[in-house]
């Protein structure tokens, strides 16, 4: 599936239940699968402004099986960035 079908799929969905959840997964839809990415830039990719919100909006969407999360620690025990894989239920090719 390409980006712009992965976009699509997104945009025409309806049960997805609220624009956080799809603007938190078009902006992953723009990383390479299992891209290394913070969840600042994250937030300001997806223009959520609060963390609570994105850490509420992740955990649904992995939860309703559209985001599968590789949560990694460092050498010191500490979180390290997330990996994000957007996942399409259901998806159609185009």
């Amino acid at each position: 599936m390409t980006i712009r079908e992965q976009i699509q799929a997104i945009l025409d969905d309806r049960t997805l239940p609220t624009g956080y959840h799809k603007a938190i997964l078009i902006a992953l839809s723009f990383e390479p699968n299992n891209t290394e990415i913070n969840q600042s830039e994250l937030m300001k990719n997806a223009g959520i402004g609060s963390r609570n919100t994105l850490v509420s909006t992740v955990q649904e969407l992995e939860r309703l099986g559209w985001l599968r999360v590789e949560r990694d620690r460092d050498e010191d025990n500490r979180f390290a960035n997330n990996k994000y894989e957007v996942i399409i239920p259901n998806a159609k090719v185009w």
